[in-house]
């Protein structure tokens, strides 16, 4: 199987490698001559990524001979589970840091003849994905640069796997917003932390989205990060919205919280290829959807039941009519996805305070046992009227009180081993009084 891109859809390809290196460290792959579908759920099963990239993406898909079979259509399916980083390292090989907006770099050659040194351009011809010929279980990445004149390649492994996906949410009624990325990334960008979540409020009476930044005490650690993370809101008001559709039989969104890292990261995703961008709302509790590239004009004319898996799929397979907000880098690009991230109940400013004052308290209630942060916790010293000393303990101190009085009428020195195998060195003196005498 092999599958064949220009320069424009090779970067994005690679934006859409490192906007998956954010949600999971593992990557499914479905290769099929649809295109590719990419997925990825995080390590707490909270957040789920799926980007199909269409026919139309790639400039040629092609099949070996001994994958294609007519009579098993499941044989030009192929499922492989690499490694985000790893695949982000081989894009980051083959194709160089500088090639970030144009699939055109320029390079100084040295002229042999007047040796003098000539700025040449060369442009990012085409990238090749195929399974490598040698084995079915490594990937190779070739960049073909300046017509053939360049060529770089890079290899990876994969193991063939299927991801379990997550099962449509089939709802009947739902809360739609679509705004451009670009005035969302700005707006909450600054607040950018992993300690902070996003909390969803939409004022019925002033029609505006009330977008709260709050912090997240449980993912501060004891010892780390102890100080307050900046925190704010941003106030949107409705005109900002090129599409705002609120159901009358929900409630409307209020204090619909959900984590910020993996949300901002898609918003500099869309920004950075300028593709649409939808959110569906529900209530706490409930998945949000985001909806990005070409499943945003699929989702405006469902009709049913809400089916995000169908929605997507149609997203890259109707045509589109361009604007100067949803238009892409590429007149013909095929990229349609969603984003899943589960909500829940943000609570009043007054609660979360005392949860982070309590938390704070139960810190400190930990560090009391450590003796050398808690000097009050010393043990006050006991009244000599009560004892509190075995017979044991006083042989040591009665023997450590012996060897403070060192003279020179020694009569002689023993040397025992206790049961810790340390040599103890007891000495004896004449002092005229029994360990009888002494009281504590």
């Amino acid at each position: 199987m092999e599958y064949e891109l220009n320069g424009f859809n090779a970067l994005i390809l690679k934006k859409t490698i490192l906007l998956f290196r954010h949600i999971s460290q593992d990557l499914q792959i479905i290769a099929s001559e649809n295109g590719l579908n990419l997925y990825a759920l995080d390590q707490s099963n909270s957040v789920w990524l799926h980007i199909q990239l269409g026919r139309n993406f790639f400039e040629r898909i092609q099949y070996r001979n001994s994958e294609s079979s007519d009579s098993d259509p499941s044989s030009k399916v192929k499922h492989w589970f690499v490694s985000t980083k790893q695949l982000c390292q081989s894009l980051s090989i083959i194709i160089p840091p500088t090639q970030k907006k144009s699939p055109f770099d320029a390079i100084l050659i040295k002229d042999l003849h007047n040796h003098e040194n000539l700025k040449s351009s060369f442009g990012l011809d085409r990238l090749i994905i195929k399974e490598y010929q040698e084995s079915v279980d490594f990937l190779s990445l070739i960049f073909v640069c300046s017509n053939k004149n360049i060529i770089r390649s890079a290899t990876i492994g994969f193991q063939e796997y299927k991801l379990s996906i997550p099962d449509d949410l089939g709802w009947s009624n739902w809360h739609y917003l679509r705004i451009s990325p670009t005035v969302f990334y700005k707006s909450i960008s600054p607040f950018s932390s992993q300690y902070n979540d996003l909390s969803i409020t939409y004022n019925d009476s002033k029609e505006d989205l009330l977008l709260n930044v709050i912090n997240n005490t449980s993912k501060l650690t004891k010892n780390k990060n102890r100080k307050r993370i900046v925190s704010g809101n941003v106030l949107i008001n409705s005109r900002h919205f090129h599409k705002l559709d609120l159901d009358d039989d929900l409630t409307y969104p209020s204090d619909i919280t959900i984590s910020i890292k993996e949300f901002l990261s898609l918003l500099s995703f869309c920004e950075s290829v300028k593709c649409p961008l939808s959110i569906i709302l529900r209530n706490p509790g409930d998945p949000v959807i985001a909806l990005f590239g070409g499943s945003v004009d699929a989702c405006e004319s469902v009709t049913t039941n809400l089916n995000i898996h169908n929605i997507v799929y149609n997203g890259c397979n109707e045509s589109k009519i361009e604007t100067p907000e949803t238009k892409i880098i590429n007149d013909n690009i095929s990229l349609s996805g969603s984003l899943w991230i589960s909500s829940f109940k943000a609570e009043k400013t007054s609660q979360t305070t005392n949860e982070e004052q309590r938390d704070e308290l139960n810190v400190k209630e930990v560090d009391l046992f450590q003796p050398e942060f808690s000097p009050q916790q010393k043990a006050p010293e006991p009244k000599p009227s009560k004892p509190k000393y075995t017979d044991e303990e006083l042989d040591e101190i009665y023997n450590t009180l012996l060897k403070d009085f060192v003279t020179d009428n020694t009569k002689e020195n023993t040397v025992n081993k206790d049961k810790t195998g340390i040599f103890n060195t007891y000495i004896s003196f004449n002092l005229n009084f029994n360990r009888s005498d002494i009281t504590f």
